[in-house]
């Protein structure tokens, strides 16, 4: 299943986030491997591919990798902010070399508020930002 269609069944099927775990390599929080997003009616992980630097997305669980530990990151910044929302839209992100070594999620609650969180991967571990908008305009 390619990642554009793993996004569309998250889309489909997910409901909204209710856990976001994180595989730490050694315990380091600098070097997450996998996260798991735990939505109401399906679950999805979002590996780093260590040899290509490439993120891939399943659904179902953690891949059983030694040295590596499972931390409860959902009330950690920026996951917190995503909590009990659904899933709107989510981007496959690919670079200039055409390497798929990234993916938006944007998440959004009853009343329309959106909140978006994009994953890179980078030296085979993944790193979350919050995107904001800069409240600029076109002139």
């Amino acid at each position: 299943m390619s990642n554009l269609d793993v996004l569309h069944e998250i889309f489909e099927r997910a409901g909204a986030l209710r856990q976001v775990l994180a595989a730490r390599f050694d315990g380091d929080p600098a070097f997450v491997t996998e996260l798991k997003l735990a939505f109401e009616g399906i679950a999805l992980v979002v590996s780093a591919d260590g040899e290509f630097d490439e993120v891939v997305l399943r659904i179902g669980d953690f891949a059983d990798e030694p040295n590596t530990t499972i931390h409860d990151i959902s009330e950690d910044v920026p996951w917190s902010g995503a909590l009990g929302r659904t899933m709107c839209w989510g981007w496959e992100l690919t670079n200039q070399q055409g390497y798929a070594d990234g993916v938006r999620f944007d998440f959004a609650n009853s009343d329309g508020g959106k909140f978006e969180v994009e994953l890179i991967v980078g030296a085979s571990s993944l790193h979350a930002y919050r995107c904001e908008p800069t409240g600029w305009s076109a002139a």
